[in-house]
């Protein structure tokens, strides 16, 4: 029983790690999101300042360099978020099966 509870204690440990992450990477998402629209809009009202139709503003503003690194940039920070919350979700399960098992180890012993 004393290993389930060591392993139990490493479990909680690493969910304290791994919401520390998901709130990082949920940080850094806001930002990247918040500096790419911010980007596309400037963009996006300088075509306009310059009489582009409405209809092809999207793809030139879209093609532009920064802004489709930016976009990247953006992307990549989500797919790492997502990742940090399937990380939290692992190791919800594993402690329910830890916590499962020390159940059935101290009712065992009762």
């Amino acid at each position: 029983m004393s290993d389930l509870l060591i392993e139990l204690h490493e479990l909680r440990r690493g969910m304290n790690q791994a919401l520390r992450i998901a709130k990082e990477r949920g940080m850094d998402l806001a930002e990247k999101e918040a500096t790419y629209k911010v980007a596309k809009g400037k963009i996006v009202l300088c075509e306009r300042e310059n009489k582009t139709p409405v209809s092809v503003i999207n793809d030139i503003v879209l093609g532009d360099p920064v802004i489709s690194t930016l976009r990247k940039e953006r992307d990549i920070a989500k797919v790492l978020y997502i990742n940090a919350q399937e990380a939290i979700n692992v190791r919800k399960l594993e402690l329910r099966i830890v916590e499962a098992q020390l159940g059935r180890e101290w009712h065992a012993t009762t």
